[in-house]
């Protein structure tokens, strides 16, 4: 049947067919790189197919370019050190610039360093001045403890060899109107009446017993007034009325008498659990505490006690009770009826004044009841 046809026409349409053979292993290869290479793009290109660990971060640009596994991790450790150097430098500038601060605040106005400067330049971290801190803190509240001791102990001596043994007595004669309905009350008719005040135990509270028994001794209390009349304290301080509602308070005059001999403020908060704020207690008032005292008309163990005056800065500290009320319940019931300007936390519209307080020496007296 090929005889006719030329040899030259035969060859050629034989090479044209083997040219045209289909090699399908070649495609199968070819089709699975081309779909490998279609899931890497689509990994790369959704933020959610990578780990969570460099999603929206710079290292993301880097997990594109290298995309061999070991590449990637090694980028992720690099990116991680990184990170971790630049955290440790920060903490570094932040430790110095505390210490800078702490040494700064330690050094007074003439140049005169209150912490030497030898424990605070050899801390290198923030660690080490906050130990050099603790370990000064510790050796003041030492001091600060062998110096209370030291008062109350010189306190109990000065007491005894004063005013001889408890216990100890002061009678204080106050005058102020007497409630008349019929009449305004700013012509009440004025009368006096007597609080007898039994001080606290000498070992107890020796500090403070003293030295409401030194403003008694040296008269500093004559002429001063009962300013406040709250709903749960009966204030007094060296205060003078001027009219219905307005005083002179640490007047000039009344003031310079405790000022001159040292007896306005207390050395130090002194407190003990076994004679607490009952109804009826004396207290000093202020921080630290004096001149000013009060008489607690209900039970403040918890506003006065420690930790209850919380707007101080040591609101740890309580006010100082050293004494109770065991004769003149019934003047204090009569002070009740005194007009006051509740607008100005209890202030007496009318004067209240300490004729003369005296340290009752050889009386007895019994606490009347309630």
């Amino acid at each position: 049947m090929l005889r006719g046809i030329p040899m030259l026409w035969t060859t050629t349409w034989w090479d044209r067919m083997k040219c045209h053979r289909i090699d399908w292993e070649a495609m199968r290869r070819s089709r699975l790189k081309a779909f490998k290479e279609r899931k890497s793009r689509s990994l790369r290109r959704h933020p959610l197919s990578r780990p969570k660990s460099i999603r929206s971060t710079p290292i993301s640009r880097e997990w594109k370019r290298n995309s061999k596994p070991w590449k990637r991790t090694l980028t992720r450790i690099n990116w991680n050190l990184s990170l971790s150097k630049k955290k440790t430098q920060r903490n570094v500038d932040k430790a110095n610039e505390y210490k800078t601060l702490f040494q700064r605040s330690f050094t007074e106005s003439g140049g005169k360093k209150i912490i030497p400067g030898k424990g605070t330049e050899e801390a290198e971290t923030l660690e080490q001045l906050e130990d050099l801190v603790e370990r000064r803190e510790e050796i003041l509240w030492e001091k600060i403890d062998d110096l209370v001791e030291r008062i109350e102990q010189d306190s109990v001596r000065d007491a005894i060899m004063t005013f001889g043994n408890p216990p100890y007595y002061v009678k204080m004669t106050i005058e102020f109107p007497m409630a008349d309905p019929e009449k305004d009350p700013s012509e009440w008719q004025r009368t006096q009446g007597t609080l007898v005040f039994e001080l606290a135990p000498l070992e107890k509270m020796p500090h403070a017993v003293n030295f409401f028994l030194q403003q008694i001794h040296h008269k500093l209390w004559d002429g001063c007034a009962f300013v406040i009349n709250a709903m749960h304290i009966l204030q007094a301080g060296p205060h003078r009325h001027i009219k219905a509602g307005n005083y002179e308070a640490n007047a000039v005059d009344l003031m310079d008498k405790f000022l001159k001999a040292e007896l306005d403020k207390i050395a130090f908060q002194e407190y003990h659990e076994d004679y607490p704020h009952a109804k009826y207690t004396l207290g000093l008032a202020g921080r630290p505490g004096g001149p000013d005292f009060y008489i607690n008309k209900i039970d403040n163990s918890v506003n006065h006690g420690p930790g209850g005056q919380d707007h101080h800065d040591l609101h740890e500290e309580a006010d100082p009770c050293f004494g109770k009320l065991i004769r003149g319940k019934r003047v204090i019931e009569e002070l009740s009826q005194v007009p006051v300007d509740h607008a100005k936390g209890g202030l007496f519209l009318e004067t209240v004044t300490i004729v003369n307080a005296v340290i009752a020496y050889d009386e007895q007296f019994e606490e009347e009841a309630d």
